[in-house]
């Protein structure tokens, strides 16, 4: 939270805050994740939107849906081009096919792709945050290209959060070995959830917290596929990643999935003001 010591320093910061936004119209996310990650989905919910997004090239220009046949469609995952939902303009969404196994050259390219974009002199252009999504609906968590990512991501890049995704599989799994252990159904089914993250946790989690990189923050997401499901918790972690405030308070306000997150923020920002010496 922002803390003022004079009437004259606030007025200044808030300056400074309004004048770096106007700057800054955009947040920009690079997203990463196999084919079947839930990459989409993800998006859409942040964004609230059923929508499909538009696709810009490097230097912005929307591409024509027109002009994209099968044979181009796996060029749209083209890194450089940016995903934009027309009615929420304010996030530039960036596609990574995903680091499948063995994949140097694709992990080659997201790194180079993040290092440029950190050294970019425009806040606008740089990457804002990497969500990292993985899919946990198999015995095999992470991939060897996975491992390599948190393992040589340099931290002048953005903050990752890990994206645990299709973690009802794991709920499913927790469930049924709870009835083994003797549980009746109900009680099962209602210690599933935290079962699965504890047992989780205990055996896959310290694969990635302990390589050299690892993400700053992880969440779990379940049944994404209902339309009632939600990645609150994921625009929550993101914005307590996010040290710039001026990011900060523009993610907030641009993502449409917790109004609870807004208020929030709302609230922090009108207590600085409290705290200021008059």
């Amino acid at each position: 939270m922002l803390r003022f010591t004079s009437r004259d320093a606030l007025y200044r910061d808030l300056d400074e805050m309004m004048k770096l936004r106007q700057k800054c119209k955009h947040f920009r996310i690079l997203i990463i994740g196999r084919a079947n990650a839930g990459k989409t989905t993800i998006l859409q919910k942040i964004c609230n939107t059923n929508e499909e997004a538009s696709i810009q090239d490097a230097k912005g220009n929307m591409i024509p849906m027109s002009t994209i046949t099968p044979s181009n469609m796996r060029g749209m995952h083209d890194i450089e081009k940016s995903l934009v939902f027309p009615s929420n303009q304010g996030f530039v969404f960036h596609d990574s096919r995903g680091i499948e196994a063995g994949g140097k050259q694709e992990l080659d390219i997201v790194q180079n792709f993040i290092a440029k974009r950190a050294k970019s002199h425009n806040l606008e252009d740089r990457i804002h945050v990497i969500w990292y999504c993985i899919p946990v609906d198999n015995d095999r968590i992470f991939t060897a290209a996975e491992k390599s990512f948190f393992d040589s991501l340099s931290r002048h890049g953005a903050p990752v959060i890990a994206i645990f995704t299709k973690f009802d599989h794991r709920d499913i799994e927790s469930f049924m070995s709870l009835q083994e252990e003797g549980l009746e159904d109900t009680e099962a089914k209602a210690k599933a959830p935290n079962h699965a993250k504890e047992v989780f946790e205990k055996e896959f989690l310290p694969e990635i917290y302990n390589l050299s990189y690892p993400p700053q923050r992880h969440v779990y997401l379940r049944d994404m596929q209902e339309p009632d499901s939600s990645v609150s918790e994921l625009a929550e972690r993101t914005a307590e990643v996010l040290e710039n405030g001026v990011l900060r308070l523009m993610f907030v306000s641009t993502q449409r999935s917790s109004i609870t997150l807004c208020i929030k923020y709302a609230i922090e920002q009108s207590l600085c003001g409290f705290h200021t010496t008059w």
